[in-house]
């Protein structure tokens, strides 16, 4: 997007996917986007938009049936208020069958009573509060929120017997958060939390609170907080010789992490989702990246990628002749999975992503690298309906709650149940 472009409070891309537009036919469904397209965040949102514009132009290059679909998008500027004001636009003037965003979890939550009085369903690619579950129910999120990394965090640690953990978080809502899930899940199997402080978010100086530490006979250390602070807590642990286990989360930009840690990071085992990885791509997310860079001239990261499956998802439901809020609502609250550049993409009652395992990666050699497999704590018994139309070229495929691919399943047609 140019600067001009950014500046500007909405903007319509029109995308014609199939077929022609008769006078006298009714207008095209139309799908908004509430991205920060100014002000701090600008540069997320404009990796965004790349990922939804290219989304819905290999839709239409695929010759796949689907209907002309309408994409307009607002600027959110990520904040709570104009998010709202943004949603409102596309529901009052653009009468939008779905919204993706926005991408952080304050304006997402904000547009939650919005998006269930007009009963438009909101799909965000990387928001994580565990609140979003409990919003109206009109919510789907593909990043899991912060709490089921926690809890996978907490359970790696009291199974691999260590006994007694400290808690360092970040005095925000993300901090809070994990080291609540972490907390709950390591007490709920026997551990210890003996220690616990909270910290300026934009600082993460904890010198003193860390020469306290080696006193104690500390099996682990729990951070919780933006990667910026993780690396200067990391650092100060290494220069007073604080000798222990560290564990975290592994964030969606968790290289910043590496490089500003540097050699202090080696060590650090982190919770994540398994997936996405950018320093290890599968086979299908090298064609992504390389149909990316061709149609903007420069690399995909991570959001553009999430922003494309979720643009993905929803044209999905058009196609399955999901058009409007609860048609598509149940769709995607059905069990149905879906294969995506990301990875497997199912969503709980909830609207709680599920489809990826939580696995325990390690830093070894300045890079994350695999450790130990970790099992999510609310993937549904068994998925047995991908969503309807494999779409993008992208092989629709049903997984058990062990991760095991159900044979047969993949490219074949199945029935939804009957939402519940």
């Amino acid at each position: 997007m140019s600067r001009r472009a950014s500046r500007l409070p909405a903007m319509l891309v029109a995308l014609v996917l199939a077929g022609s537009c008769r006078p006298d036919a009714p207008p095209p469904p139309a799908l908004g986007a509430v991205l920060p397209l100014s002000g701090p965040a600008a540069l997320w949102g404009e990796q965004a938009r790349q990922g939804i514009v290219l989304a819905l132009e290999e839709a239409k290059a695929s010759g796949a049936s689907v209907p002309r679909v309408e994409l307009v998008f607002e600027d959110s500027r990520s904040e709570p208020l104009y998010a709202v004001m943004a949603l409102r636009r596309l529901v009052e003037q653009h009468q939008v069958a779905a919204v993706i965003g926005e991408l952080f979890s304050s304006p997402t939550l904000a547009m939650a009573p919005v998006a269930r009085e007009a009963g438009i369903v909101l799909v965000t690619p990387s928001a994580t509060s565990p609140d979003l579950a409990t919003a109206g129910g009109w919510i789907f999120r593909l990043w899991p929120s912060e709490r089921r990394a926690g809890e996978a965090a907490g359970r790696w640690a009291a199974g691999t017997r260590l006994r007694r953990a400290a808690l360092l978080h970040s005095q925000d809502d993300y901090g809070i958060q994990l080291a609540k899930a972490f907390r709950s899940a390591f007490e709920g199997q026997g551990g210890a939390v003996v220690a616990a402080m909270a910290y300026s978010p934009d600082r993460g100086e904890v010198g003193s609170w860390l020469l306290e530490r080696r006193a104690e006979k500390l099996d682990v250390v729990f951070l919780a907080g933006p990667d910026e602070a993780v690396a200067v807590i990391l650092r100060q642990a290494k220069e007073i010789g604080l000798a222990t286990r560290f564990l975290g989360v592994k964030s969606l930009g968790s290289s910043t992490l590496l490089a500003q840690a540097g050699p202090a990071a080696e060590g650090l085992i982190v919770a994540t989702v398994q997936g996405f990885d950018l320093d290890r791509p599968t086979p299908a997310q090298r064609r992504f990246f390389a149909r990316f860079q061709q149609r903007f001239g420069t690399s995909p990261d991570w959001l553009s990628a999430y922003s494309f499956d979720a643009a993905s998802l929803l044209l999905r439901g058009l196609r399955a002749r999901a058009k409007t809020g609860e048609p598509l609502q149940a769709l995607l609250a059905g069990r149905h999975a879906f294969q995506g550049v990301t990875g497997t993409i199912l969503f709980n009652q909830a609207g709680e992503e599920v489809g990826r395992p939580v696995v325990m990666e390690v830093v070894r050699g300045g890079r994350f690298v695999v450790r130990e497999g970790a099992r999510g704590p609310d993937a549904c018994a068994a998925c047995p309906s991908p969503l309807p139309d494999a779409g993008s070229g992208l092989a629709p495929r049903a997984f058990l709650r062990t991760g095991e691919e159900i044979p047969g399943a993949r490219g074949r047609q199945w029935r939804a149940p009957s939402p519940r």
